[in-house]
């Protein structure tokens, strides 16, 4: 009796070529969805940063409107959200009235003194910049006691400014998270804008 035994020699597998090519299309697959998975991770870090700096204007407004003290007898006059570090930081700072318990009239000399000095913000990568609704660099923002008003640093020098524009940005990133202050009070955080002056004053 002849056994006939079957070969698999007409059956043929992945050769070299076809699987260099399937391992090179996997790599290029892992790369684009690394860059994808990174460039959203830089804008929702840029995007928390520009919620923490909009908390920390609000923080003090609110010092102004319920009139927070040092923890002496001395009443407080203004208080202020300022860039510090060249723009690596900021800080929430305050003014107290002096010793003839009367504010002065021009609150930016005044509100220098370090009143209630917060944390500096700790992203060494990313940074702030403000612009007035006039066009010129702002470092500040000041509210005054009792009402939280916007002050602008500009008047009786230059046209009142309407507002200002606060924006972050990061290190080799072409976007530009915005926060609006406008003079009736307002606090916007307008998002990703990335055109300069982006707040409607």
């Amino acid at each position: 009796m002849i056994v006939k035994v079957k070969t698999m020699q007409n059956k043929k597998g992945f050769s070299l070529l076809e699987m260099i090519i399937i391992v090179a299309i996997i790599v290029i697959m892992t790369m684009v969805m690394f860059v994808i998975s990174f460039k959203d991770r830089s804008t929702k870090e840029l995007e928390a940063v520009g919620r923490e700096v909009a908390a920390a204007i609000r923080e003090a407004q609110n010092n102004a409107l319920t009139g927070r003290q040092r923890g002496n007898d001395q009443l407080p006059c203004s208080f202020a959200f300022q860039i510090t570090d060249g723009g690596g930081g900021y800080s929430i700072r305050g003014t107290q009235r002096p010793s003839d318990d009367v504010c002065p009239d021009d609150e930016e000399i005044s509100f220098y003194n370090n009143i209630f000095l917060q944390e500096n913000l700790s992203e060494n990568d990313t940074h702030i910049a403000g612009t007035d609704s006039n066009g010129n660099a702002s470092s500040h923002v000041i509210f005054t006691v009792p009402y939280g008003k916007y002050y602008d640093s500009g008047t009786g020098a230059t046209t009142p400014s309407t507002g200002t524009d606060f924006v972050i940005t990061k290190d080799g990133e072409e976007k530009k998270f915005h926060v609006c202050v406008y003079s009736t009070g307002l606090i916007e955080e307008l998002g990703f804008n990335d055109s300069d002056g982006a707040c409607p004053f």
